[in-house]
């Protein structure tokens, strides 16, 4: 499947969307964090040396472009496509023009360098870098292309210019894509749901809704807990945003280890290894599992930005639960004026043996729209130790101590009543 070729830049940053958080995600996986940078000038360009707690690694580059003292961007390179922005300059200095930078010199982390004179030299790191994956780069790309809020279409762009940078083929059905790549690598993209099938996988991978489901009744138990045992409860956390600290309007307070899951800001929700503004916290990197967790799946939808109304209507930090084994979640507010969703755990917020009346509780609670009640119940069941069976296609009964409880669903499988 062929790639128009770019006719204005924001093609030229949509066709370095996948390519670029992978290349990004592969070098920290193979190098690790670097916690120093240091940049040495060579007749090509530059030397970059990362300093990681795994050692220290150099990467060549290429001067991109200059920006003088006015904020001004001239670029040091000559391109074939009529788009104003590549032209020579100047140009007014942008995280757009840093980004086709990577885009148009082999999607490399790009780096500022200032030189003595006042100027600063933009620089792509140029090597034969490692590679993710073809599932796992697609599924990053789809998060990320959810960040930089493409459409349907400018994601089938990103997606076949992912593959023509790579050499790999693309076959196309409507919003589904299958990218094959040069060793026989296979992933089905489906753009509507934002999720990616490995085709290669021997291992069974779970959709969104199947994660969400399990942890629905689990969850709603343990929040029960917490609003029974310390109601009213605000929650504040440490720096670090590892620990979280209830204090009831009784006095009564409760350390609790974190998990910072998400940010809140307007009308975006934000995962927490996604956000610029926390991702290197201890208590964002220690949820990192969940993040690996929908890569491995191919849930993009946890790997980019979503409607806030939308994801807290579907409670969608829930399918970080049966992850991580943190159950119960609360709302903390931040310094800079965000909200952070996190999961807390603690020994007072862990499950007595189940009762009559906590299991009836909890299959009352309100399940978002769109769980999949049967699998919830299952799930619930195998969690609590609670024999769960089929009356017909729409009642289960739930053995609950003392005396069984039976929940019927309605056609479309929403809870209808519990008795």
């Amino acid at each position: 499947m062929l790639l128009p070729e770019p006719t204005t830049l924001r093609h030229v940053l949509i066709d370095g969307t996948i390519p670029q958080v992978a290349t990004d995600e592969a070098l920290i996986k193979d190098f690790g964090h670097p916690y120093e940078y240091a940049f040495n000038r060579t007749p090509q360009g530059y030397q970059v040396r990362w300093n990681t707690p795994k050692g220290v690694y150099i990467l060549d580059a290429v001067v991109a472009a200059h920006i003088d003292p006015d904020d001004q961007w001239y670029w040091h390179q000559q391109f074939a496509f009529a788009i104003p922005e590549l032209a020579e300059g100047p140009h007014h200095s942008s995280e757009e023009l840093l980004t086709a930078a990577r885009t148009l010199n082999g999607n490399g982390p790009a780096y500022l360098v200032p030189t003595e004179d006042g100027h600063t030299d933009v620089i792509v790191a140029t090597p034969s870098f490692p590679q993710l994956p073809l599932a796992h780069a697609l599924t990053l790309g789809l998060g990320q292309a959810r960040n930089n809020n493409l459409t349907d279409d400018e994601i089938r762009r990103a997606i076949i210019a992912f593959a023509a940078q790579n050499d790999y083929s693309v076959a196309e059905d409507g919003l589904i894509l299958c990218v094959r790549s040069d060793n026989g690598e296979q992933a089905h993209v489906d753009i509507a749901r934002l999720k990616v099938r490995d085709l290669q996988s021997t291992t069974p991978q779970l959709r969104l809704t199947d994660v969400l489901a399990d942890a629905t009744f689990v969850a709603a138990e343990h929040q029960l807990l917490l609003n029974g045992r310390f109601p009213d409860a605000r929650a504040t956390t440490n720096d670090d945003c590892s620990v979280v600290t209830l204090t009831t309007p009784t006095g009564q307070t409760l350390r609790a280890r974190a998990l910072l899951i998400a940010t809140l800001r307007g009308e975006t929700l934000q995962w927490s290894w996604a956000d610029p503004a926390v991702c290197d916290l201890p208590g964002a990197k220690a949820a990192l599992g969940v993040k690996n967790f929908a890569i491995d799946n191919g849930l993009g939808m946890l790997l980019g930005q979503v409607d806030a109304a939308t994801a807290l209507s579907q409670r969608l930090y829930d399918a970080a639960k049966p992850v991580s084994r943190f159950w119960t979640d609360v709302r903390v507010p931040l310094s800079d004026g965000s909200t952070a969703i996190m999961l807390i755990d603690a020994s007072e917020l862990r499950l007595p043996p189940p009762s009559h009346a906590a299991v009836f509780a909890t299959l009352h609670e309100t399940v978002p729209h769109g769980r999949d009640i049967r699998r919830a119940l299952s799930y619930y069941g195998a969690f609590r130790r609670i024999t769960i069976d089929d009356v017909d296609y729409r009642r289960v009964r739930v053995h609950a101590p003392s005396a069984p409880i039976q929940v019927s669903m309605d056609a479309c499988g929403r809870v209808c009543s519990i008795v």
